[in-house]
């Protein structure tokens, strides 16, 4: 009986010692294929951009679409060069609002498609729980148990709040997006003059960290409207209008993995990966940022942070290490 005891105890141990290494192992695949993902989307995109000789929109902001109604983002633009060209033509991406293709594909809409997922993320597949399903980008209602599919990679928009418009001056947020990508942009890699591998094309948005419930990005498609309120009048200008910007774009001013409940700092950067995020630059590498980088977090001005001058495309700043 004291024998099978210590077998028992010894068999405990082992268990014990050899669960911390499995976890490990298995966190290491997980955040390798999510590297993997960055650098898919990564030729996604300079397959784009040797098409049309520049990078894809943040999003299509139509006049004639209202602030209720879905916009075409960047993830759709690039589905052909990620192997989803069937999604591109049932949705009809730039010849039908994004509203009617999400009346028409609702199937399409809640599906789940792994280059776009981090499978360190445990967060839902849809945007249902956090109240913007189908309908929503319909007609304004939430009455539709249908969400909208989860992303976990957003693009480069700035290095201050978010903003729909192209910066004046890089080395102030304030200005415009300082980014990559704003609301039409149309980015070329040479108007990157910092140089393409010092600069942050897209990086990880977790659905939702320990101390502040994020909802990751949207997929395919989003509205202006997302329903913030006043809270989040300097979301991009104003109240209403751009506010789908923070769904669908990154911005450097709240650091990585932010502990807010801002709505700004929900449309950071964010990951499950322990330490900080992994991040496309615009020479196709992927490279983990610490969480700890250089960050001054200022409302506008100058900007003086390494992980500030990294989501600028053309500041002339010297980049600290990280």
């Amino acid at each position: 009986m004291i024998e099978l005891l210590v077998v028992i105890a010894i068999i405990a141990i082992l268990i014990a010692l050899l669960l911390p290494a499995v976890q490990q192992a298995r966190e290491a695949a997980r955040r390798s294929t999510c590297k993997n993902n960055l650098k898919q989307l990564g030729l996604a995109l300079h397959n784009y951009h040797s098409t049309f000789q520049m990078l894809p929109p943040a999003y299509v902001r139509d006049p004639n679409v209202g602030d209720d109604e879905g916009h075409w983002t960047w993830s759709a633009f690039i589905a052909p060069h990620i192997e989803l060209t069937s999604v591109y033509n049932a949705f009809q991406v730039g010849n039908t609002p994004a509203s009617y293709a999400f009346g028409n594909n609702i199937q399409a809409m809640q599906q789940t498609y792994p280059v776009f997922r981090c499978p360190s993320d445990t967060g839902p597949a849809t945007h249902k729980e956090a109240g913007y399903t189908i309908d929503y980008f319909v007609s304004g209602s939430r009455t539709s148990n249908v969400g909208v599919s989860v992303t976990n990679y957003v693009v480069s928009n700035n290095n201050a709040y978010h903003r729909a418009t192209r910066a004046t001056n890089y080395l102030d947020g304030t200005t415009g997006g300082t980014g990559a990508f704003w609301g039409n942009s149309n980015c070329r890699f040479r108007d990157v003059t910092d140089g393409l591998s010092n600069t942050i094309l897209a990086g990880e948005r977790a659905y939702q960290i320990p101390g502040n419930p994020m909802y990751a990005g949207m997929l395919f498609a989003v509205r202006d409207n997302l329903g913030l309120g006043p809270t989040c009048t300097n979301c991009s200008g104003n109240t209403a209008a751009n506010q789908g910007l923070l769904s669908i774009t990154g911005t450097t001013h709240f650091g990585i993995n932010p502990i807010s409940s801002t709505d700004q700092a929900n449309g950071g950067y964010s990951s499950r990966h322990v330490g900080g995020a992994q991040f496309l630059m615009g020479d196709g590498a992927v490279r983990f940022i610490s969480e700890n980088i250089d960050t001054n977090i200022t409302n506008g001005g100058v900007v003086d942070s390494t992980l500030e001058r990294l989501s600028s495309i053309s500041d002339g700043a010297i980049l600290g290490e990280y």
